[in-house]
């Protein structure tokens, strides 16, 4: 609900329009990456893409469940559109903010996921659960072209700051910023955003 209000607050926005389109991106691909994680632990839900008002009819604010493969689908088209829109890096001051890259990389890993559960799931309950099995190739070719974008591009290349793999193994998960991050989620204190680990 959030990124649907931001994104349409941003769309009257009378601020610098390229400043408009990359923030309305950046919350198209945290909704997309939110509809990620909800479609992989309870398959097919409600697609909403406006923000609702808790003044609407009930039947209204009850929305019927989209089918799995609806928001794979979805996550998909937004990832296509997204990867023309933002931007290829940013400023370390601006670490942690969703990259042209960041877009490719987590269509690679949702179309993994619905590929997989084509070729290995059944369909149940009229699609609310389960993709057809005739889908799992296309998910897959998906999965693996969007993972050649990214490899190809040459941003994220493999960390390799020491001789020892081992050692650039461990280095990946304290050196802020190394080369393989795709995408962070920052934690800052002073901005309250916190975890409790």
């Amino acid at each position: 609900r959030s990124c649907n209000e931001i994104i349409e607050i941003l769309e009257e926005a009378t601020f610098d329009p390229d400043d408009v389109i990359q923030k309305v991106a950046e919350a198209r691909w945290l909704r997309a990456f939110m509809y990620f994680d909800l479609v992989k632990r309870y398959g097919g839900v409600p697609l909403i893409t406006v923000a609702q008002s808790i003044d609407q009819p009930i039947e209204e604010l009850y929305v019927e469940r989209n089918t799995e493969k609806e928001i794979y689908d979805f996550i998909a088209t937004e990832m296509d559109e997204l990867v023309n829109i933002l931007p290829e890096s940013y400023s370390n001051d601006e670490f942690g903010r969703p990259t042209k890259w960041a877009a490719y990389a987590l269509k690679s890993r949702a179309m993994l996921y619905a590929g997989s559960i084509a070729k290995y799931g059944t369909v149940q309950l009229d699609g609310l659960l389960g993709i057809p099995a005739g889908e799992a190739n296309a998910y897959y070719k998906k999965a693996y072209d969007a993972s050649m974008a990214v490899i190809n591009g040459g941003m994220h290349p493999l960390y390799e700051a020491n001789t020892d793999p081992e050692a650039n193994y461990g280095e990946i998960f304290i050196n802020d910023g190394n080369s393989e991050v795709i995408f962070a989620e920052v934690y800052d204190l002073g901005l309250l955003k916190t975890h409790s680990w």
